[in-house]
């Protein structure tokens, strides 16, 4: 749309060498997953990014994150508090229902999780009714832990950035 009003406001604008009409690549781009990926830095030069350095760069901030939740408080007890929950749950499922340590454990943890794949369920009825509740207490507990864990990620990158308070 811009480039179709440019030209009707421009007589001399050629459709025939605009690089962004042709599918040409600008100089000195680099591939990443088969694009050119050019970006604009603060001082207005043009910055390329090679797409294994941003991948590597968002991983290694990933990991960063994840460390410096590990570190918080709040997050050591909500996950405290998770793992109990899960294994809290394995050991009714082992003993009540009769499964096997794994898949005690599994069905714990997709169920606390929300997936839910169905390949296990409760045949008595105190399975049945522990795991009603299970849910509905796992379920606030497993999105406090998720939520604690992203918002301390997410708060770390912007007091890396300088957006936060260091």
């Amino acid at each position: 749309m811009a480039n179709s009003q440019h030209a009707k406001h421009n007589p001399e604008f050629d459709k025939s060498t605009d690089p962004r009409l042709t599918g040409e690549t600008l100089p000195n781009a680099r591939p990443y997953l088969g694009y050119r990926v050019m970006t604009r830095t603060t001082e207005d030069k043009t910055n390329v990014s090679n797409g294994d350095e941003t991948f590597m760069g968002t991983l290694k901030s990933i990991f960063r994150g994840i460390n410096v939740a590990l570190k918080d408080g709040r997050v050591k007890g909500i996950l405290v508090i998770t793992v109990g929950m899960i294994l809290w749950a394995s050991v009714f499922y082992r003993y009540v229902e009769g499964w096997s340590w794994l898949d005690s454990i599994y069905f714990s943890v997709v169920t606390i999780s929300t997936v839910g794949y169905g390949d296990f369920s409760p045949e008595t009825a105190a399975g049945k009714i522990f795991t009603m509740f299970y849910i509905l207490i796992g379920l606030g507990i497993f999105v406090a832990a998720a939520t604690t864990i992203a918002n301390t990620i997410l708060s770390q990158s912007d007091d890396k950035d300088g957006n936060g308070e260091s």
